[in-house]
């Protein structure tokens, strides 16, 4: 008897739903204790939105790490290519809202914490600073990690079968890339803030 997968009848905006009633509350709560706090709202919302950008990296971030290090090496024992490649699709389909609410996060937070940053001299001042010249190299492995991501799911990820045990490597090889990837734009976040703080 095959192994099936099975799927969820629940529909995913209810997990967007939950999880942004639950974002809400947790800002009220924040507003709450900076109102009693004493706390400015403009620090207020810089705190938010460092909270905020952290969280949208875990998602990002921690997908990687997970499944090229600890997800995928299991799986992929126990199951045929096939099988393998109908769990993975399943895995990414949904996880897509949530990178794409990562994405906005990372966006909207993102702006903010840079326009709000004694270090940020304005655009095109790129290397004016250690920490704007930290920034334009995180922003460029930024991109290249997301234009990774979509090419390893669109091009090597449906190709996963028996008849092309290749794309299963060029798919473990884009996931580990992209780890550490994540990795090293973890570095240069700390190494920016670190600046920003000299």
């Amino acid at each position: 008897m095959g192994s099936q997968v099975v799927t969820s009848s629940k529909k995913p905006w209810i997990d967007w739903l939950a999880t942004l009633v639950t974002l809400i509350l947790l800002a009220l709560i924040a507003a709450g204790i900076a109102y009693l706090g004493n706390l400015s709202i403009s620090s207020l919302l810089i705190a938010l939105s460092n909270w905020l950008h952290l969280l949208a990296t875990i998602v990002m971030i921690g997908y990687f790490i997970f499944t090229s290090l600890i997800f995928l090496p299991v799986i992929e024992r126990q199951m045929s290519p096939e099988a393998l490649r109908a769990l993975l699709e399943q895995v990414s389909a949904r996880l897509r809202p949530y990178f794409g609410g990562a994405l906005l996060i990372f966006l909207v937070t993102g702006t903010h914490l840079m326009l709000n940053n004694q270090n940020y001299l304005g655009l095109g001042k790129f290397f004016d600073n250690p920490w704007s010249s930290l920034m334009v190299i995180k922003h460029v492995l930024v991109l290249g990690f997301l234009v990774l991501a979509v090419f390893s799911e669109r091009v090597y990820l449906p190709q996963i079968n028996q008849l092309k045990p290749e794309a299963l490597k060029r798919f473990r090889l884009a996931l580990n890339i992209n780890t550490v990837l994540g990795l090293i734009i973890l570095l240069l976040t700390a190494l920016a803030q670190t600046a920003a703080l000299a």
